[in-house]
Formats: structure tokens, sequence, C-alpha cells
């Protein structure tokens, strides 16, 4: 199951327009953020539904 992009949101500490950004692939998240996607189920690219 994934997580919504609120709940990303809420998990990594970050606006909902980041997040936004990254799954447009406008800008990246930094290595720390990635280290907290580690610990998901999920591979970040689908880490949140819409």
């Amino acid at each position: 199951m994934g997580l919504s992009q609120a709940a990303l949101t809420r998990k990594l500490g970050v606006t909902r327009a980041s997040v936004n950004a990254w799954e447009m692939e406008l800008s990246s998240p930094t290595a720390a953020y990635l280290v907290e996607w580690h610990g998901c189920s999920t591979p970040p690219r689908t880490i949140y539904s819409v």
C-alpha cells in the first residue's frame, strides 16, 4: 500500500509542493529524505497514491 502525498509530507516533514515537484521531476529530494524513504515498503517513485 502506498502513502498519499499528504501522508508522505507528514512523514518527511515537507510541504505538498515539495512532494509534487519530486513527483513531476521538477526537483529531487535530498539524500536525507531518501534515507527516510529507505524504511518504507515501496520505492520512492511509487510511494504515494493520487
